[in-house]
């Protein structure tokens, strides 16, 4: 669905937090030379023909650049075209010279901005509200700063057209496969009940290991009675990656489903999961994490905060396993990724969690990964209804190149 007012929404959030930044990294030369300016007038009138011969609709430009090949181009298109620009530097819009140029393209609604320094980021804003991929011409812009720019929107340009749909039939199907929930958790983690009651409806058996010497009374808060559950002791030690992998060598299931404890899974993933289990040619599924902030109802955004994805549904083989003792990730998979784009992971951290129970945890993040974690007394953010499924929508999966 193309919405340019939630790119406008999502851009404007993320220029809005990148100004109380200092330095400016994100500057270019304003300067052009004779050489610059023929190849991109030039540019600007072979893009036009481009639409026309191709019969589409929309132009998706690739880097922000310095406004002038934008501005060019906006001048050159058919009135009925609509141009998106695309930029990954937030911190170019301290660039007065740059903004300048931009700004009456946006006010004037010929051109719609969406910005981030996440690639995925504008991947994911681009699927959700971007122009209609079969009717969009995408191209870089002559502007880049460098062969290493152009690269990257060379890379991120084959990835939006090598990026496959699922389609998933509304009707539920009945798969033979056996899911496995897991998840390590602590006896203290606040909305524990809560967690234990969002066990899928899908699950055929439940695992949870303890951060804890032995199990603990929380192990007994119900669940489904009519699942198995499986309880460990483990301390963590801090080693979240030995104990994920404690986690999975107690997991009978074909398909392993794992959340945190401070996760609940969004309100389409119940109805998803049956289809999900029957993807033959997919091993893997990533889902966005939605971490609400300051409140239920909005969601972080910005500099990696959205979509944050997850591989949180996979088919195990016996090389899988977890690396690294903190930001653990899954190694060992074989076979292709997909992405449920419209089935987000709700993170609950800042709702459940007191300033000083983050702290907590934090440091248990500092000492097992040698790192400093700070929690911000603010972050960009957006309603979190912008980025979740509307009414009578329907979100196909995503298979990933």
């Amino acid at each position: 669905m193309h919405d340019p007012d939630l790119l406008r929404s999502y851009t404007n959030e993320v220029l809005r937090f990148s100004l109380k930044g200092a330095g400016d990294s994100g500057r270019m030369a304003d300067a052009l030379s004779a050489s610059e300016r023929v190849g991109i007038e030039r540019f600007a009138k072979r893009v036009p023909r481009a639409l026309a011969d191709a019969g589409l609709r929309h132009v998706l430009l690739l880097g922000q650049g310095r406004g002038v090949a934008a501005a060019a181009l906006a001048e050159t298109l058919p009135k009925d075209a609509t141009l998106t620009v695309c930029g990954n530097a937030p911190d170019r819009a301290r660039d007065p010279a740059a903004a300048g140029r931009l700004a009456p393209l946006l006010r004037s609604g010929r051109a719609v901005l969406v910005c981030d320094d996440s690639d995925m980021a504008l991947f994911c804003l681009l699927r959700l509200a971007g122009p209609p991929r079969r009717e969009t011409l995408v191209v870089v812009n002559p502007e880049c700063a460098d062969q290493a720019e152009k690269r990257r929107w060379l890379e991120f340009k084959r990835l939006l057209a090598e990026t496959g749909r699922i389609v998933l039939e509304e009707a539920s199907s009945s798969s033979g496969s056996v899911l496995s929930f897991a998840a390590i958790v602590h006896p203290d983690e606040p909305g524990l009940q809560d967690f234990m009651r969002a066990v899928p409806e899908r699950a055929d058996q439940a695992v949870f290991v303890w951060d804890a010497p032995e199990v603990p009374d929380a192990a007994g808060l119900p669940i489904r009675p009519d699942i198995p559950a499986v309880h460990l002791a483990r301390p963590l030690d801090g080693d979240f990656a030995a104990q994920r992998n404690a986690m999975l060598s107690a997991c009978e299931g074909d398909w392993v489903l794992y959340l945190d404890a401070d996760e609940r899974p969004g309100p389409l993933l119940s109805r998803l999961l049956p289809r999900l289990l029957d993807l033959e040619s997919v091993n893997g599924v990533y889902f966005p994490r939605t971490t609400l902030y300051p409140d239920a109802n909005r969601t972080k955004i910005g500099y990696g905060l959205w979509p944050d994805l997850q591989l949180r549904l996979f088919r195990p083989t016996g090389n899988t396993r977890f690396e690294r003792p903190v930001h653990e990730r899954l190694v060992g998979l074989p076979g292709k990724r997909a992405l449920a784009l419209g089935s987000p992971i709700l993170h609950l951290s800042n709702l459940l969690k007191d300033e000083k129970a983050l702290e907590r945890k934090h440091k248990i993040f500092d000492k097992a990964g040698g790192a400093t974690h700070v929690q911000s007394a603010d972050y960009p953010n957006l309603p979190a209804a912008a980025l979740s499924p509307r009414p009578g929508e329907r979100w196909d999966v995503l298979l990933l190149p």
